[in-house]
């Protein structure tokens, strides 16, 4: 059978053997079913250190009530993760300085324990994800695309790690981490390049969190990765001993999202964020660190001062972020209904010839107007780009301009060009050509009577599909001329 990493890459075909020394029962079934969902082959062993070397054990499971005291003659056979339920204060720390690969309690959570298993595991034998088809395995505990934990496992995970804080009184950080505009990836790329990149994501942020346990001034209990939707990763890290190392540790974790991913013979860059929430500070239990996280994660990130320690693209919970995330979920409601019901507001600005005054044309602006108030036209716009509403929002306003510039010419008896903006966002979509010519057809608007504004940052990125676009639409009769030049 061969083996692969949490990833799904291609690995040893030998099954890790592990040695289990354990008096307890039930923590031993435990075991043995995280190992078999792990792909590990197990063997319960005897009370002897000699038993470890003659198993020919890749890693040992070893119960305090076994070695006593001094489980040096034991660690020094295999890597050995100790099971003792004095982990968390000073006998765990002499245990880790003897040389145990990891000291866990017995009582921590299945997914916990198989975590920690994985961790030392991988360090010599690969692993493969559980799946549904495996014997014995738990189709909920492991993501299928990226072998990481699921949400559901990441919540049991998360309030195993609340429950231990309240004893210990040490900080737990739940933190949530994203891309920015990864639906590109897929429009452009492909979907399975996106998955690629998740896959490749996950690796990544699994990498970056065992490293960080070996650096000591940051060291976290427990970490733990799970992919919670879509491009959306979560990140536990327990046994903190104040906020500066989540903020530490997370800034590892983007710039490691940040390096560029070599698809095929593409190099894809993306630019992340990630939102911390802390307990006991920012919640008491599980939903309430996840949803304070997933809110400074939706947060647009601000301009960082100079000094600061942390960088823009990391936000911690707080009542201001609190405030904002509530206020644009409202508008983002308000928003999306008004796309819909075709109820936003356009105002039509007219524009003068300076030789003799005349109207020459008109440019559509975006009103939309929110329990009464304005929104300024670039924050509707923006909130359109983050929650992937910019594609129907734009057609919906070049539909409304194709109709109302029919309308004017036949009021007036003039033929008047008028003139829509485009997102440089949902230009870059290879749909977006599409789409517009989409809308021509189904208006039957005069070509003549309509135009496209853009402004030189679209040429920024993609160039060429946006220029090629362009001149198609210039074919079919469109103006396009250039908005806002040099600003």
């Amino acid at each position: 059978m061969t083996h692969q990493d949490p990833t799904g890459n291609p690995g040893d075909r030998r099954q890790p053997r592990v040695a289990v020394a354990c008096p307890e029962p039930d923590v031993r079934r435990r075991i043995t079913g995280i190992l078999a969902n792990l792909h590990a082959g197990a063997e319960v062993i005897g009370s002897a250190p000699d038993d470890v070397a003659s198993s020919g054990a890749s890693l040992l499971i070893l119960h305090s009530e076994v070695s006593g005291p001094d489980p040096s003659r034991w660690i020094a056979h295999a890597p050995t993760i100790v099971l003792t339920r004095a982990a968390d204060g000073e006998d765990g720390a002499a245990l880790l300085a003897l040389g145990a690969a990891d000291v866990v309690s017995p009582d921590a959570h299945d997914s916990v324990l198989a975590q920690r298993i994985a961790r030392v595991l991988a360090e010599g034998a690969p692993l493969r994800a559980a799946t549904p088809d495996d014997p014995g395995a738990d189709p909920s505990a492991f993501d299928p695309l990226t072998g990481v934990f699921t949400l559901a496992a990441f919540r049991r995970d998360v309030r195993s790690a609340v429950g231990r804080a309240r004893r210990s009184g040490r900080t737990v950080a739940v933190v949530i981490l994203d891309f920015d505009r990864f639906a590109h990836v897929n429009e452009v790329h492909g979907h399975d390049a996106g998955d690629r990149v998740l896959r490749e994501a996950a690796r990544r942020l699994s990498v970056t969190l065992r490293d960080t346990d070996t650096v000591a001034r940051f060291h976290p209990d427990h970490c733990a990765v799970s992919r919670v939707g879509g491009d959306r990763f979560a990140a536990l890290l327990e046994g903190l001993g104040d906020s500066q190392s989540a903020g530490v540790i997370t800034r590892r974790l983007i710039d490691a999202l940040e390096e560029p991913f070599e698809i095929d013979d593409a190099e894809i860059r993306l630019s992340a964020r990630a939102g911390v929430s802390l307990y006991p500070h920012d919640g008491l239990d599980t939903s309430a660190l996840l949803r304070n996280a997933e809110a400074a994660a939706s947060r647009e990130p601000r301009s960082a001062p100079a000094d600061s320690a942390t960088p823009a693209s990391i936000r911690f919970f707080s009542a201001e972020v609190a405030r904002h995330h509530r206020l644009e979920l409202e508008l983002e409601r308000s928003l999306r209904a008004a796309t819909v019901d075709d109820t936003f507001g356009l105002e039509y600005q007219p524009k003068i010839a300076l030789r003799d005054e005349s109207i020459v044309g008109f440019e559509a602006l975006l009103r939309h107007r929110h329990e009464g108030k304005p929104v300024p036209a670039q924050d509707v716009i923006a909130l359109a780009e983050r929650t992937n509403l910019i594609r129907d929002l734009g057609l919906a306003i070049f539909r409304r301009v194709c109709v109302d510039a029919e309308r004017l010419r036949s009021a007036t008896g003039r033929s008047v060009r008028v003139f829509t903006n485009f997102s440089p966002r949902q230009m870059e979509s290879p749909h977006w050509l599409t789409d517009v010519l989409g809308v021509l057809d189904a208006t039957g608007v005069d070509p003549s009577l309509v135009g496209i504004e853009i402004t030189e940052t679209v040429f920024l990125k993609d160039h060429a599909t946006i220029t090629r676009s362009l001149e198609r639409l210039a074919e079919r009769g469109l103006e396009i001329s250039l908005d806002d030049f040099g600003t």
